[in-house]
This record gives C-alpha cells, structure tokens and sequence, in this order.
C-alpha cells in the first residue's frame, strides 16, 4: 500500500525531523537508507502517521510502502 506524502523521519539518535515531499526529495535527502536496518535509527511515517518501510540506494528510491501487520513478521 502506497503512503500519503508528506513522509517524515524521525532520527532517534540526534533527534532531527525531515518533511520529505515526494519520491524525489526522499531520493535526494536520503540517499543510502533503509528504514528496516535497526542502525539507521530512525521512525518513518506518512502523513497519516502510519509506519512506512523506505529503502534508498546510490539516490534511488526502491520502496516506499505502508508496514502493515503481515509485513512486520
């Protein structure tokens, strides 16, 4: 399931905040980012505030979806 944009990030180490627009700015800003990786440290979520799953690599966007139940095992 797509998220509703504006998608936010929430980085627990230094407490920053990003707004991310669309696909093309969570590409730009992001860059090498996989919100599945516990390194990364981070909580994403859409507009709505569900939970969202992003993997970026080398500025490409590769997924951007809702986390549903099914998914989070």
């Amino acid at each position: 399931m797509k998220p509703s944009f504006p998608i936010t990030v929430f980085f627990l180490e230094d407490g920053d905040k990003w707004i991310l627009e669309d696909e093309i700015d969570i590409a730009q800003n992001l860059e090498w980012f996989n919100s599945d990786d516990p390194e990364e440290q981070a909580i994403v979520t859409d507009k709505s505030g569900k939970p969202v799953r992003l993997v970026v690599e080398n500025l490409e966007l590769l997924t951007c979806e809702i986390i549903t139940e099914e998914k989070k095992n």
